[in-house]
Parts: C-alpha cells; structure tokens; sequence
C-alpha cells in the first residue's frame, strides 16, 4: 500500500466524528498495516462481489494515485450506479458531470467533509452529458 494508508485513516476519523457508517476495503500487499478502521484483505474481491458492496453503498471512494492523470475507473462507475462519490481528483470539477451534491473533492492531506453532503440526495445527471462517457457514446464521437 502507498500513501492513501494514511489518508484513509484520517478520512476515518472524519466520517466518525460525523457519526456516518463506512466501509474501506484495503488489499494487503507486502507491508503489515494493521488498522482497526479498515477492513484489510488478502485476496482480491471477485467483481460480483466488488458489484454488490457497490450497489449497498450510498458513496464511493475515489483516491488519487501519486503522479495520477485523468480520472479514474472508480469516478464511471459512481456515474453508473448513481452513486455519491468523495475523491482527491480536484480536476474533476471541470467535468460537465460535475455536481457538488453529487461529488466531494476532499484534501489528501486534510480531508474534511460537510456533513450536509451526506444529507442531500443524489441528483441524476442529464442524460445527454451521461451518454457522452459511455461506450457508445465514445463510439459515436470517433465515427462521427
């Protein structure tokens, strides 16, 4: 594991001072963290599983890669299931998709939250923007 260890337990801290319920699933690698606020694993998760704790979720995670460009797979899929997302991916506010109801960018240094971002409700995003990142609307716009 690399830095976002230590943004992961500070994110913690957050969201328990705010009383809100999480779940950070970390794979183990060579280094033994020990956390009590993460649930650490030794094998991947199959993507039946990865689909069903995404699909119980209200809000997915999204921490950035040092040196990490563009966004991230996690970000299309909080796009798919309609989901709330927090991430480190500050660049993301110059997407069209981009709803701060919907998407909290947070401080990998220091991650505070407003609690009033879990309280209001997700807000569909139009489906002519949606379309644009999905397979055929990529393909559409090479062949178009």
């Amino acid at each position: 594991m690399d830095k976002r260890f230590n943004l992961l337990n500070n994110l913690s801290i957050e969201l328990s001072k705010l009383s809100i319920k999480y779940k950070f699933i970390v794979l183990k690698n060579k280094k033994n963290y020990k956390s009590t606020s993460l649930d650490i694993i030794d094998q991947k998760l199959s993507l039946e599983e990865i689909n069903k704790l995404n699909n119980e979720s209200e809000t997915l995670l999204d921490i950035n890669r040092e040196n990490q460009e563009g966004l991230s797979f996690r970000i299309f899929e909080s796009l798919g299931y309609k989901k709330k997302l927090i991430t480190t991916n500050k660049d993301i506010m110059n997407y069209d998709f981009y709803n701060p109801k919907n998407i909290y960018v947070i401080d990998k240094k220091f991650p505070k939250i407003d609690a009033s971002f879990f309280k209001e409700k997700y807000e569909d995003i139009p489906t002519e923007i949606l379309e644009k990142y999905t397979m055929n609307g990529w393909f559409n716009k090479i062949t178009s």
